[in-house]
């Protein structure tokens, strides 16, 4: 049975038996490329609540299922606090989900710096609220913090996940190893982050575009719903996990 290629986003961490691989297998998922990415940009509008946090939840819970907590944790930066509040209480969690918006630039400007003795995966949720704080100096900190880790994370044992729900044309896209891109608001914005247009055209329920910035291959799919109970299952939180994934989404 092959994988749909999530697995393969996770360096180092993904090998031996895949409990899962069922569940994850759908000729509805996009990603196919079989080199890890360690920089992954989660780009777009949320529709409906499927899209944004549903693609981070599906590229933790395979950074989760094959994995023990001490070889791997999630390092959960989210100003918006309640994202990803079902966390709490999973080994794999790294400490405190950050909120404090201080504290978060703090970790992004250490992070880069840092060797880890363990698949440290950083989720910065809200990078659009950062990069655009009223504050110009944390503004300006914030991205280069951003932009560093980005470049920095293969050598650091780092997987950087970044949401941006307001991209603009009037900034560089970082050197991200992949993007999946949701709705944007018009084909001009497709171009700039894509290369192509088409992104304006997506609609919901895990519509997307995704590009592997490496091979630079672009493919069209849908990102697999993964539900709540077999989220919690994977990432260790007592709960029976009688979910699946909705891979009939259309």
């Amino acid at each position: 049975m092959q994988n749909d290629g999530f697995i393969s986003l996770i360096p180092r961490i993904a090998t031996g038996q895949n409990k899962y691989a069922d569940v994850f297998n759908s000729d509805k998922s996009i990603v196919s490329n079989k080199t890890s990415l360690n920089s992954i940009y989660v780009v777009g509008a949320n529709f409906y609540g499927v899209g944004l946090l549903n693609t981070v939840h599906v590229l933790l819970a395979y950074a989760a299922h094959s994995a023990m907590p001490d070889n791997v944790k999630f390092t959960i930066l989210d100003p918006g606090k309640s994202d990803y509040i079902e966390l709490v209480g999973s080994p794999f969690l790294n400490g405190d989900i950050i909120t404090s918006e201080s504290d978060i630039l703090t970790i992004l400007e250490n992070s880069s710096e840092i060797d880890f003795d363990f698949t440290n995966v950083i989720v910065l949720n809200h990078y659009d609220w950062l990069k655009n704080n009223l504050d110009e100096e944390y503004s300006l900190r914030c991205r280069a913090a951003v932009r560093k880790l980005v470049n920095e994370a293969r050598s650091r044992n780092v997987i950087f996940i970044v949401v941006d729900r307001a991209a603009s044309e009037n900034e560089d896209i970082m050197d991200f190893d992949a993007i999946l891109c949701f709705h944007l608001e018009n084909e001009s914005l497709s171009k700039h982050i894509l290369g192509i247009p088409g992104a304006e055209l997506l609609k919901d329920k895990g519509d997307s575009l995704y590009l592997n910035r490496r091979t630079g291959e672009i493919k069209h799919g849908q990102i697999p719903l993964l539900s709540e109970s077999l989220f919690k299952n994977i990432i260790g939180l007592p709960e029976n996990a009688q979910g699946d994934i909705d891979s009939g989404i259309e």
